[in-house]
């Protein structure tokens, strides 16, 4: 309110957002991308962060400078550009939870006796699922995870993409996916990049869960 004093805005801003004067700018983009809340997304979605409560002009441009310019993104997020060569895409669904791609989170730390993830991803909509599990499981115990926790809600889909983990190689898995009328589509070898989705979505866990655990960490040494 201080700041609004000494440079009031120019009266013909959005109803319902606040002008925010240039002095504190860079404190508001902070708030909006690098705050607990915010866990540093992109540009996207830290203009719309900031557009639920706030405008000024030119706002779209210092939010991307802002973003381009974080050290913590810089370090840890990994580029989103396509490789060169040709691609071969995989098939664009024409209805939710008709496609699926699979993949599991490990190395994580315990807890509730929990140390892996399994991510399942409706490859139209994007909507995932997320199941905690003790261990990896095996192919047998995948597909009665399925069974629970997708298929008795959103039915059965035509295809399932994962990579080549021993769950989805074994004949086991390869005759379930027959018996529901799924066809089994694996990854190629060390390249992530075919199964886009998860590879994003396993990524931004691990974002999250880095900067969770650096804010822990900076708490802690404050209290102490």
């Amino acid at each position: 309110m201080v700041a609004l004093r000494t440079q009031p805005g120019p009266g013909n801003g959005p109803p319902g957002r606040l002008f925010v004067p240039e002095s504190v700018r860079s404190a508001v983009l902070q708030w909006s991308h690098a705050s607990k809340i915010a866990c540093h997304p992109g540009v996207a979605r830290t203009m719309a962060l900031l557009g639920r409560r706030f405008w000024w002009p030119a706002m779209g441009e210092d939010t991307r400078r802002f973003v381009a310019a974080c050290p913590v993104c810089a370090q840890n997020k990994s580029t989103n550009r396509a490789s060169s060569g040709l691609l071969h895409p995989l098939p664009i669904p024409r209805r939710p939870w008709s496609h699926l791609a699979l993949d599991f989170v490990t190395g994580l730390p315990s807890s509730v006796g929990n140390m892996v993830i399994l991510t399942i991803v409706d490859r139209f909509s994007k909507f995932a699922h997320f199941v905690p599990l003790s261990k990896l499981p095996s192919a047998t115990e995948t597909s009665e995870i399925l069974v629970r926790e997708v298929f008795r809600v959103h039915g059965l889909p035509c295809d399932i993409v994962s990579d080549r983990g021993p769950q989805f190689t074994s004949a086991v898995w390869k005759s379930f996916c027959l018996a529901i009328g799924a066809t089994v589509s694996l990854t190629s070898g060390f390249h992530p990049q075919s199964n886009g989705h998860q590879a994003r979505l396993v990524l931004i866990l691990w974002f999250e869960y880095f900067l969770f655990v650096l804010s822990l960490t900076f708490t802690v040494f404050q209290l102490a």
